[in-house]
């Protein structure tokens, strides 16, 4: 998908989420005038990523989707369906949150 492109469209991602949780008011201003923008510019990106970075948003969430895959994995024992079975839904949540982040 095009960078930019949840921005644009204003998503409510986990990352714009606790970006916002972060900010001080005037970076908060700054992301208001960014986010549901339909022309933002590459360099409102760059601010975005800029402050995405300083307050280390993609780490935290890179730490909750690691926590959040070791239970469940746990999880995945207790499910009652064929090995097989249990490794495609397996592979198919990580190449999920591969893409994802």
């Amino acid at each position: 998908k095009p960078v930019g492109g949840d921005i644009r469209e204003n998503k409510k991602t986990i990352i714009r989420v606790l970006l916002y949780k972060r900010v001080n008011m005037r970076e908060k201003n700054i992301l208001d005038k960014i986010f549901g923008n339909e022309k933002v510019s590459k360099s409102d990106i760059e601010i975005v990523k800029e402050m995405i970075n300083k307050y280390k948003i993609l780490d935290e969430v890179g730490k909750d989707i690691k926590d959040l895959m070791k239970k469940i994995l746990n999880l995945f024992g207790m499910l009652e369906f064929d090995n097989e079975y249990k490794n495609m839904l397996r592979e198919l949540l990580e190449f999920n949150l591969k893409r994802t982040y």
